[in-house]
């Protein structure tokens, strides 16, 4: 995961803008294409979204993050396990 992060961060060539999100709409918004694949996995997703100000982030580069973190999270899974679960926490203060 941090390898992939970091290959993100240093060839990205997106121009951040940083801008007043919701991030449970952002956050909800990136987890939808990957619906069929937990379904089909069997694999349940927790979230916890917790924002206590508005937050400004830049919401290419926040989904992009949310993306490979959940894509990393679904590959890993544990295939012989009967109960599978990812859990999503987003805390900002």
């Amino acid at each position: 995961l941090l390898k992939s992060l970091e290959e993100l961060l240093t060839t990205n060539h997106h121009v951040t803008e940083k801008v007043k999100i919701n991030c449970e709409e952002i956050t909800n918004s990136a987890l939808k294409p990957f619906e069929s694949v937990l379904e089909k996995e069997s694999i349940v997703l927790k979230q916890n979204i917790n924002v206590n100000d508005q937050w400004s982030a830049d919401v290419y580069t926040f989904q992009l993050m949310l993306n490979h973190m959940l894509s990393n999270a679904i590959m890993h899974q544990d295939k012989g396990k009967k109960k599978k679960r990812i859990q999503l926490n987003v805390l900002v203060k």
